[in-house]
């Protein structure tokens, strides 16, 4: 286990590079590739990673993440580890396929992004409870790693869960997350710093450090 006297953790968590969905807004689930900008982000990211020392690199399954993750192994000599921990928001089907703004996922997304029960079900999305629960165990299963310089390859949607409930525990709400979406936005291979450090009782706790840290693209 981690936690030791006086001991931090810190995991940086990249958003993929950008993907085809990024660009053309039609959604394709966890098989959108990345472009030829994405890749160049990728590489752009991955000399940055280089520098931060890390001795973990985890990413989530979907083909972009994975891809952008393969980009900055080659760089750092480290093998990808996956965790469908780290995948992206698991949204209704209706969405595949189907550009942002066809009515019927349009609708959907209202139907979605407006409710107040933890529990709403539009069809076959993930709710906003198993959500907050996927992310509160990411932070547990990064928590009990023994590394303590760890990279994450991950999505917009799900970097903001972990943002929220690293600031707001268990007292995150569905608004919280909705009003996220709109104003705390996260640029393509941007990298957010989370840290685990012990209180004065020695009890882990979780920090926001930095938030869509982009100054590797200048």
């Amino acid at each position: 286990m981690w936690h030791t006297g006086g001991m931090e953790k810190n995991i940086y968590l990249i958003r993929h590079g950008q993907s085809e969905e990024n660009v053309d807004h039609v959604a394709r689930g966890d098989r959108a590739l990345l472009t030829e900008g994405g890749r160049a982000q990728a590489m752009t990211v991955a000399e940055r990673v280089a520098r931060l020392e890390v001795t973990s690199l985890i990413s989530s399954p979907f083909v972009r993440t994975f891809e952008t993750a393969s980009v900055i192994s080659a760089r750092i000599g480290l093998p990808v580890e996956q965790s469908e921990l780290f995948r992206e928001w698991n949204g209704p089907s209706v969405y595949l396929g189907k550009h942002e703004d066809h009515p019927e996922r349009a609708a959907a997304r209202v139907a979605i992004m407006n409710k107040t029960d933890r529990d709403f079900r539009h069809s076959d999305e993930e709710t906003f409870a198993e959500l907050h629960e996927r992310a509160n165990q990411a932070l547990v299963f990064l928590e009990a790693r023994e590394e303590d310089r760890i990279c994450v390859v991950t999505h917009f949607g799900f970097l903001q869960m972990i943002a929220a409930v690293v600031l707001f525990g268990d007292r995150v709400e569905p608004w919280m997350t909705s009003s996220m979406f709109y104003r705390l936005r996260h640029r393509n291979t941007g990298i957010t710093n989370i840290k685990l450090s012990l209180d004065k009782e020695g009890k882990p706790f979780w920090q926001l450090i930095t938030w869509n840290d982009q100054t590797h693209l200048g």
